[in-house]
């Protein structure tokens, strides 16, 4: 019931969240992009991607071989990720999914780097230890 009512708060935001959080969130994002030394050909998740502010450079930098996908509780968040993909025209190696991270719709093994920016305090105190297990489930044995 959390999760719902989290999901429609965002969907409500999705529109404006860029403009609220880029000044705050960005410089932040950025250094955590720099820190992650995606290579090419890396799967990337980033759980509660929002808007996608971050996935065309984690795609940038997994190249052509990689992949990036997004996955965030908030359908409106997903729409507004979807448009500025196609009006800037990446994507083409960028999966948008709907899913909560409490169990992520992905199989075991999957992913070299998981993200969760500004996400993981959204979750409560008593959940977090099941998002950490579900992203070591789907992360591949040297991953991070």
């Amino acid at each position: 019931m959390q999760h719902r009512r989290r999901a429609r708060a965002y969907d409500a935001l999705s529109r404006w969240y860029s403009l609220l959080s880029d000044s705050s969130e960005g410089p932040l994002r950025r250094e955590c992009l720099d820190r992650l030394h995606l290579q090419p050909g890396e799967a990337v998740l980033e759980i509660g991607s929002g808007p996608g502010t971050d996935l065309p450079a984690m795609a940038a930098r997994a190249g052509g071989a990689g992949s990036v996908w997004g996955l965030d509780l908030s359908r409106g968040m997903l729409r507004v990720c979807q448009r500025k993909l196609l009006r800037d025209r990446q994507g083409s190696s960028i999966r948008l999914v709907q899913g909560d991270g409490l169990q992520l719709p992905f199989r075991q093994n999957l992913f070299d780097v998981v993200v969760l920016s500004f996400t993981l305090e959204l979750f409560g105190e008593n959940e977090i230890p099941q998002v950490l297990q579900e992203v070591g489930r789907a992360m591949r044995g040297k991953g991070r």
